[in-house]
């Protein structure tokens, strides 16, 4: 007989795990089970009230790639993976947004700085800025922030492609995107 969803709850991780590929309803059981550590980490983490739906979103992701990757050969629980990937996920998640705001995009803070400039272009270059940085949180997709953000921490393509699992060409191709995505804001 099987069991209704409202069942599930009573599973432990692994018979959910087992079940996700059958039932659509094991992964949504799986996903309610986390969703308070998801939150713990959101408040814990301190992400601003306007993003913490974003925030759980990342975590409720990092729920869903524990479930896929998860091997307990490894001798750890399902819990303490799943936890720490939502933790992982969510201080990036909080690392990208914070770099975003703080204005680490590409080389407009020294323009900003220029001590000749008169006050009137100083305040203009100062707004154009803010819109890049705005624009850049908005406009720009999980990957082309991470990317961004790897870049102006000083990695070279390669090391970047090697961290993101991908190829310096999607690298390049990325950061393209970005370029082009944030270049009327300059």
């Amino acid at each position: 007989m099987c069991k209704k969803a409202e069942d599930l709850s009573a599973l432990s991780d692994l018979q959910l795990l087992s079940m996700i590929l059958r039932r659509d309803d094991a992964m949504r059981a799986l996903l309610m089970r986390y969703l308070p550590t998801v939150r713990r980490w959101v408040v814990r983490l301190g992400i601003p009230s306007g993003e913490r739906e974003d925030a759980c979103q990342e975590g409720l992701m990092a729920v869903v790639d524990a479930a896929r990757h998860y091997t307990a050969q490894k001798g750890v629980s399902f819990g303490a993976y799943a936890g720490v990937c939502v933790k992982n996920r969510i201080i990036s998640f909080k690392r990208e947004r914070d770099a975003v705001s703080q204005g680490t995009v590409a080389d407009l803070e020294p323009l900003a700085a220029d001590q000749s400039a008169q006050p009137e272009e100083t305040a203009l270059r100062r707004a154009q800025i803010d819109a890049v940085r705005k624009a850049a949180a908005v406009r720009l997709t999980a990957r082309e922030r991470q990317v961004l953000l790897l870049l102006m921490e000083g990695y070279r393509y390669s090391e970047i492609a090697e961290q993101t699992k991908t190829t310096v060409k999607s690298v390049n191709n990325t950061m393209q995107r970005v370029r082009k995505k944030l270049r009327q804001y300059q």
